[in-house]
């Protein structure tokens, strides 16, 4: 039970802070500290900078979207002073704010855990939460409606060493080029009202199901500025778009609550489709080996039709992110997904099946191209992007396909086939991953039944509507 409370949570952001310091009740704490730390320097702008950058986040993320925790790292990494870290938050300055805090009855702190429910045990940050005194507090000096920012030097490139940490990196014209252009990307979706058409109770039901399924966060619909995560120590590998909420959205049937969520997908009240390259990766290795596309679907072998999606599509792309054959079929977490689909064979049969059937660039197998292979998928979207924003169409990436307004298909169509052309000099078949009437529904009212029609739709999607009143001009 505790755990499930925990997961009620969202994640400290050091790049947040308070419009402005000068607070009496910032300053009131800040006298208290240096008492307590019974020290003859004192940092005080330090400390009256990590204040800030706490009580936004609590503010903010906490008592404005109704969570209880902050989950919070306290990894020294983190807090270096670099490109990260534009609030310089200092490690031993915030451990000591946070200390002091719990001490004083201002927070209650639970330290980092392995997740037990979770086959892998996995790592959870500590966990912090206002008192009661401290929302008193916060009442009584009127800041709970105080302003919070993010800081405009927010760093939206990010490189990520061979451990997954974070790293600096000097500047070129090639970071600062992409850089510009995410802001390009940033600015046209901040332009457009990007919502999730589910009623009310489906959504309650979609948010308790994210807080205990700890592999995907709750939907913030604030969470819709994008970065690009590149790896492995290299601007070579990776760069694909992440950190819009849409791409949080469990579009599966069968999990979350039983709707391909991606479906109901608006932009500024619109329908929306999902647009995709057909076996993107396959393709771009066959084109770098001066070979011709296949015509068949990649991901399909004769007689396992069947299995198409849920083992040789992920097992292929498993293929090309790993280096060694061997250890991929013994340690994989897939075999367990072979054995759960009743395929009649091994993880390794599998294996042998796609080698057989693509021959022709078995050489790029276990080689670890997969990164490399993300790095051009991330590149031919950002183009394709850029030149919809030329016409203020507004486009949502998903890692290798992209969400848009049912009514800008033809174009979108177009202007994919264009940029794959332009790189690679032929023409890529386009799929459409919905059915746009799936999730229409169209109905025509009386005139006796209308207004009581149109009087329960706004009662049963009234977060919605909301969400949509929130964003138009003032």
């Amino acid at each position: 039970d505790l755990l499930n409370e925990l997961d009620d949570c969202r994640f400290f952001d050091v790049n947040l802070s308070l419009v402005r310091v000068d607070y009496p009740f910032i300053d009131e704490l800040l006298s208290h500290i240096k008492v307590y730390l019974k020290v003859d320097r004192f940092h005080r702008s330090k400390y009256q900078k990590v204040l800030s950058v706490l009580i936004a986040n609590i503010i903010d993320k906490l008592l404005k979207q109704q969570y209880s925790y902050l989950a919070i790292s306290f990894n020294s990494n983190l807090y270096k002073a670099n490109r990260y870290n534009p609030n310089a938050v200092g490690y031993d300055v915030l451990q000591a704010t946070v200390k002091f805090l719990k001490s004083e009855g201002w927070l209650e702190k639970y330290i980092g855990f392995y997740d037990r429910r979770t086959q892998s045990n996995e790592g959870r940050n500590s966990r912090i939460k206002p008192t009661q005194k401290l929302l008193d507090a916060l009442h009584r000096y009127c800041m709970l409606d105080a302003q919070t920012l993010v800081h405009p030097d927010k760093e939206t490139i990010l490189l990520k060493d061979k451990n997954g940490n974070l790293m600096d990196y000097k500047d070129s014209s090639h970071t600062n080029q992409m850089r510009e252009a995410l802001k390009l990307i940033n600015d046209q979706i901040a332009s457009s009202w990007c919502d999730l058409y589910i009623t009310d109770n489906q959504f309650d039901k979609l948010q308790e199901y994210l807080k205990v399924h700890v592999d995907k966060p709750p939907v913030d619909f604030s969470e819709q500025s994008l970065v690009r995560i590149f790896n492995n120590g290299s601007f070579s590998y990776g760069g694909r778009f992440y950190r819009g909420w849409w791409q949080h959205l469990p579009n599966n049937e069968s999990k979350g609550i039983g709707l391909k969520l991606r479906d109901y997908i608006r932009i500024d009240g619109c329908y929306t489709r999902e647009y995709d390259y057909k076996a993107l990766h396959p393709n771009l290795l066959y084109i770098r080996a001066g070979l011709a596309m296949p015509i068949d679907d990649p991901y399909t072998v004769d007689g396992y039709e069947q299995y198409r999606k849920a083992l040789f599509k992920p097992i292929f792309n498993a293929i090309l992110n790993a280096k060694h054959r061997q250890r991929f079929i013994d340690a994989s977490d897939l075999r367990n997904d072979v054995a759960k689909a009743g395929f009649n064979g091994d993880l390794e049969d599998i294996v042998q099946m796609l080698e057989e059937k693509h021959e022709a660039i078995k050489q790029y197998f276990f080689s670890g191209i997969g990164l490399e292979l993300q790095r051009e998928d991330s590149d031919l979207l950002e183009a394709v992007m850029l030149n919809c924003i030329k016409y203020n169409i507004t486009v949502l990436p998903v890692h290798d396909s992209i969400i848009s307004r049912l009514a800008h298909s033809l174009y979108i169509e177009e202007e994919m086939k264009s940029c794959f052309i332009d790189r690679y000099g032929v023409v890529p078949t386009i799929t459409l991953d919905k059915t746009p009437s799936k999730v229409m529904g169209v109905y025509s009212p009386s005139k006796e039944d209308g207004v009581e029609l149109i009087r329960q739709q706004y009662e049963e999607y009234s977060f919605y509507y909301e969400r949509k009143k929130a964003k138009e001009p003032q």
